[in-house]
């Protein structure tokens, strides 16, 4: 038995395919395509007489992954499944007769015979660009959950999260990190006497000194009102008062041109301990931090 011998050669059941809404196409081993139905036509602009008879590593369709990487010759579902016989899904893009790419879902059936050898396989796919589009919008608005809109730096839920995976990472490789409080020095007396809409473009500036002195790979975030917390993977003590001094003297350099004066902060530093909770090395960078301000402003408290 071959799988040209299988029922979709049959005028009832082409009819029966060709109402699904998915693209449905069939191979044989040698993944030469033997049937094509309306769906798999409308979906690509390819029609039967197109591609019965091709290969599918002819490549007409040009299926490539997320990445953009060829699917048609290592990573190939339809070859997976011939060779594994299982069924394989993979999200993909194919390209459209016209030249525009489809975002599809594929589904890939080995087809098996009487005796349990693999005939060939079908596939079937269909239109992804709705869920293509939902993942995109969930995405952004996960992202925005976790940026401050006005700075648009990493909001405290962003913190929480990454001061959760430090602490993963210490337990796992013993990898320690600092943790900088900041607070803008009498950041009241700006709202109170030039508004609020000045002291918000004031803490723009602010949050834009802070992200041209720390790292990329340090979690820059807008705790709550003039607060911001500094997360430093990978980093001790010293090394993390020295990124504060810098702050430090930026701020020191030049007035903030938005308010005509000097913006400066009282900024608390501390390393993890062995004994740690994320609650308790929050608490110690904000105690020094408020010791910083206690003692004059203007100035770094490390504990």
């Amino acid at each position: 038995m071959s799988i040209t011998d299988l029922p979709f050669r049959n005028d009832f059941y082409k009819v029966m395919l060709d109402q699904m809404s998915e693209g449905v196409y069939f191979t044989d081993t040698e993944r030469r395509i033997l049937y094509w139905n309306t769906a798999a036509e409308q979906l690509t602009g390819y029609n039967s007489q197109d591609v019965v008879g091709s290969y599918c590593n002819d490549n007409i369709l040009r299926h490539v992954d997320c990445d953009g990487c060829s699917l048609c010759e290592d990573h190939c579902p339809l070859f997976d499944s011939l060779k594994e016989g299982r069924q394989v899904y993979k999200r993909a893009y194919l390209y459209h007769k016209k030249g525009y790419r489809v975002a599809v879902d594929v589904k890939v059936s080995p087809v098996f015979g009487s005796t349990n050898q693999i005939l060939g396989a079908v596939e079937v796919f269909s239109d992804a660009s709705d869920s293509i589009v939902l993942e995109n919008l969930n995405q952004t608005l996960r992202k925005q959950l976790r940026i401050d809109l006005m700075t648009k730096l990493p909001n405290r839920r962003a913190l929480m999260q990454s001061l959760k995976d430090e602490f993963i990472r210490y337990k796992r490789y013993e990898s320690t990190f600092s943790l900088v409080a900041i607070d803008i020095d009498h950041f009241k007396q700006i709202n109170d006497t030039l508004g609020h809409p000045t002291g918000d473009r004031a803490l723009i500036w602010f949050a834009n000194q802070l992200t041209s002195v720390f790292r990329k790979v340090d979690t820059i975030s807008r705790y709550g009102g003039e607060e911001f917390f500094v997360l430093l993977p990978n980093t001790a003590a010293d090394t993390a008062v020295k990124a504060a001094e810098k702050l430090k003297i930026r701020l020191n350099e030049q007035p903030c041109p938005v308010t005509g004066e000097m913006l400066t902060a009282s900024i608390g530093v501390t390393s993890l301990l062995a004994t740690d909770t994320l609650r308790s090395v929050l608490e110690r960078a904000d105690q020094a931090m408020y010791r910083a301000k206690e003692s004059g402003r203007n100035r770094i408290c490390a504990v």
